[in-house]
């Protein structure tokens, strides 16, 4: 995030911002607040456009696991054959935010 901070010429916060609202289309962090500074960063990233290389770039600074019940049960119903008995499962697709270009 760092790196793209520099290269947009913004603060950090207003990039972790901008990628928290730029992973899903409703999305809205709750942000808390100290100074007046930190009210402004939160403002000026709703301005900050990510772009997917950026995005995945963020992303990719990391190996995050999901962790339980990801782990156990998969991400899609497909993924898990003891799914299916416990009822029906409906798939709804991840929508792709707005903010992302």
């Amino acid at each position: 995030m760092e790196q793209i901070g520099k290269a947009k010429n913004v603060p950090l916060a207003q990039i972790a911002l901008a990628y928290v609202i730029a992973k899903q289309p409703y999305i809205f962090p709750i942000v808390g607040i100290r100074k007046l500074e930190h009210l402004q960063d939160a403002i000026n990233a709703l301005k900050i456009r990510l772009t997917s290389e950026e995005i995945k770039q963020i992303e990719s600074a990391y190996d995050f696991q999901l962790g339980f019940p990801h782990s156990f049960t998969g991400l899609h119903p497909s993924q898990n054959w003891l799914l299916p008995m416990a009822g029906h499962c409906d798939w709804v697709p991840i929508e792709k935010s707005i903010n992302a270009v």
